[in-house]
């Protein structure tokens, strides 16, 4: 079989392309900047009820989250601010780790809704559910997603 007129080599890559994708995978992923108008709401946010030695521990972790989140939009961003930070806080109560890295996976968040939302009602413990798994992948560049499980369909009997 001739292979003539066909290009069977690998194509080479050069050093300088080869150097700029290690700067970039050891670099970690790009954060986005906030708009002056989020970052100015993100200084100002302080939730109702958490005491300041608390906040202090929080605000950072809750900063950088709030950073990745990529969001633009005004509301949607201050939605979630409160969401974030009761998760944060409940952690922090619980002398769990905040990094993104640890806070911001699926076993994470399950146990909030579980157990850090008591006397909320289920729709308000859904939304907050959604808005934290939404986020997750944003906040935890690093997270793995939960295994799906393929059921083996209609068995005819």
């Amino acid at each position: 079989m001739s292979t003539k007129g066909h290009n069977m080599a690998a194509k080479k890559v050069s050093r300088s392309a080869v150097r700029r994708a290690i700067d970039a995978e050891l670099a970690g992923p790009e954060i986005p900047e906030l708009s002056a108008e989020l970052a100015r709401i993100l200084g100002r946010y302080r939730p109702d009820g958490v005491d300041e030695h608390t906040w202090n521990a929080v605000r950072p972790h809750h900063a950088d989250v709030m950073t990745r989140s990529g969001f633009r939009g005004e509301a949607t961003f201050t939605k979630h601010l409160g969401v974030v930070a009761s998760f944060l806080v409940w952690r922090h109560q619980r002398l769990q780790d905040l990094g993104p890295g640890a806070a911001f996976t699926y076993p994470s968040i399950d146990a909030y809704c579980l157990h850090g939302m008591d006397g909320l009602d289920e729709r308000t413990r859904n939304d907050y559910r959604s808005r934290l798994l939404g986020l997750a992948p944003k906040a935890n560049p690093d997270l793995v997603s939960p295994a799906s499980f393929e059921t083996a369909g209609y068995q005819h009997i």
